[in-house]
């Protein structure tokens, strides 16, 4: 017994220390391997193509910006669809839900949904709300085939699907997290229980609800499974634009009921559809970095609301 604590005791100290120094450094030193093989590979493709004017192209000849276009649609609907419902929601549970068996029971259920693979969410989607919903609203308005079909607003709802767990539980969390004595104090100035949310619990519980999006972001503009069903494609000879007018100024809006590109898609089908092997290696890096910076763009626009956030909250302190 002796002899075993003994090891154990030193395997926590020093040794532990070296295997988990070590074992960072691996970790860190393959990534940077990946990242820097991306980078230099996709920079070297993505100047080829803007030297060819290629890069503009609809996809045929090696061209993102219809992937790219569709990527932002995608992922700024899915935000519209997720981040209000999400965190309404867990407000709900929060601060107005009581504390039965049936709030415990839909706190399993986002739990539950939490673990559902993506590919099943997927496939959930194109028999619901494609299927079922979209033939359902055709019927309901005398249409043929404008919702009974895959498109970027099925797509968008899925993903919204996919990632509420997220957005719910970070927002929850952000909310519990503050102490009841801060709820106690609003009270006893005299604000009513809105004013108390608004004022006092929301602005702290801002920065968790931030993080929460920013990884929902990050996970649907990387995901493929839920979508390959849900109207992607390969190519498109154009981007399906539609307007909303408001007055004199129609403003155009990429078309919610129609097709789209995305470039998660695009790595896909580059990367396993090759008739030749090897042959589209070289162009896979282009959407791959493209992609990867569209990601650490989005988290560090996030991360900044967030940074500021807390800021205020600390002079607030």
């Amino acid at each position: 017994m002796k002899m075993l604590s003994r090891f154990s005791g030193l395997f926590a100290g020093r040794w532990g220390q070296a295997y988990a120094g070590f074992s960072v450094f691996i970790l860190i030193a393959v990534l940077a391997v990946l990242l820097f093989n991306v980078v230099y590979n996709g920079t070297q493709v993505i100047s080829g193509s803007f030297s060819k004017g290629e890069f503009f192209t609809a996809g045929d000849k090696a061209g993102m910006l219809y992937a790219i276009i569709g990527t932002l649609a995608l992922t700024l609907f899915t935000v519209v669809l997720m981040v209000p419902s999400g965190v309404l929601f867990a407000v709900y549970l929060a601060e107005y839900a009581p504390d039965n068996y049936f709030t415990a029971f839909l706190k399993l259920l986002i739990a539950n949904l939490a673990g559902v693979p993506s590919i099943v969410l997927g496939m959930f989607g194109l028999g619901f709300f494609v299927f079922f919903l979209g033939d359902f609203t055709d019927n309901l308005l005398g249409l043929k085939n404008v919702f009974g079909k895959p498109s970027i607003l099925w797509a968008a709802v899925t993903l919204a699907f996919l990632n509420l767990p997220t957005v719910i539980l970070t927002s929850y969390e952000s909310l519990k997290n503050i102490p009841e004595s801060v709820r106690l104090s609003a009270y006893s100035l005299g604000a009513t229980r809105e004013q108390m949310f608004f004022r006092t619990l929301l602005p702290q519980a801002r920065p968790g609800i931030i993080t929460g999006i920013i990884l929902a972001v990050a996970r649907t503009m990387g995901e493929t499974a839920p979508i390959l069903f849900l109207g992607v494609v390969f190519f498109m000879p154009e981007i399906p634009v539609t307007e909303i007018s408001f007055g004199l100024f129609p403003v155009p809006l990429i078309n919610p009921l129609e097709q789209f590109m995305a470039l998660p898609y695009t790595i896909f089908i580059l990367a396993t559809q090759s008739t030749v092997p090897g042959e589209n290696v070289n162009i896979e890096y282009m959407p791959t970095l493209i992609l990867l910076l569209l990601t650490i763009a989005a988290n560090l626009l996030a991360i900044k609301f967030r940074y500021r956030y807390e800021k205020a909250i600390g002079k607030l302190r």
